[in-house]
């Protein structure tokens, strides 16, 4: 009885770690996009862009979040855009 006691405890502790995360994935995505509303001028390179969504993302970095994670997203992403993704090295 114990151990179905932990893992009904383990799994309470997992889906509301999930809600947390999906919670905290809408409430980014809204801050990112009011980040960049923020930004006033015309001019500016992908650089600027990043630094805007930097500012923002940088709250959000833990032990399961890191930078590499948002890296690694980031050229999954590109990978799929400019073809890269489905070629073998």
């Amino acid at each position: 009885m114990e151990l179905f006691s932990f893992n009904r405890s383990k799994n309470k502790e997992n889906k509301e770690n999930k809600e947390k995360d999906m919670n905290n994935f809408i409430l980014i995505k809204q801050e990112i996009e009011d980040q960049l509303g923020k930004v006033r001028y015309n001019n500016g390179d992908l650089s600027d862009i990043g630094n805007e969504i930097g500012i923002v993302i940088a709250n959000y970095f833990d032990n399961n979040n890191t930078i590499e994670d948002f890296i690694i997203g980031l050229k999954h992403g590109v990978s799929l855009t400019d073809g890269s993704h489905d070629k073998k090295d």
